[in-house]
């Protein structure tokens, strides 16, 4: 695991990750778009976060620093969230104009 990696593993819930993840991807440039979604299996719980910078110049590199994936035109990362969870939670942190999730 990475030092960013294990960052964000520390990070106990959704506010705290958001706040990391943005900082993270501010050294990239502006942040145009951070979503995340948290899941439960089994009671661990795990953060799906979906993240768009304003211009997509600097993803690739934010992408090998999170090692993260690419869905359709967001980059995706799963983090591990700290606690169980008592409920399936679906949070937007930021909205992001003009993009869908899909259910």
């Amino acid at each position: 695991m990475n030092s960013i990696a294990a960052t964000l593993a520390d990070c106990d819930d959704v506010q705290s990750l958001a706040t990391t993840l943005a900082q993270v991807c501010a050294a990239f440039g502006p942040v145009a778009c951070l979503r995340i979604m948290t899941l439960s299996n089994r009671g661990q719980r795990q953060a799906l976060c979906f993240i768009q910078l304003a211009t997509r110049a600097n993803e690739a590199g934010l992408a090998e620093l999170l090692q993260a994936t690419w869905v359709d035109d967001f980059l995706t990362l799963r983090v591990p969230l700290g606690g169980v969870d008592r409920a399936l939670l679906v949070q937007s942190v930021a909205p992001c104009p003009g993009a869908a999730m899909a259910h």
